[in-house]
């Protein structure tokens, strides 16, 4: 399977995921994307990452 590397900014923070935080997201095609944004934030240390992420809204780039 091959991973893929994905940029992302946070353009409205939420909980303790501040508005302008970037971070990167390592995907592959055995899950749905908010599955590996949700990991990537908990990995990064954030505890209160939000079961529905559509309140964290965040930006490719």
């Amino acid at each position: 399977m091959a991973k893929e590397i994905v940029h992302y900014e946070v353009t409205n923070g939420y909980g303790d995921v501040p508005k302008g935080y970037r971070f990167d997201v390592e995907k592959d095609n055995t899950g749905h994307i908010d599955s590996f944004i949700r990991k990537a934030l908990k990995d990064k240390g954030f505890k209160q990452v939000p079961s529905a992420l559509s309140m964290l809204k965040l930006k490719e780039i």
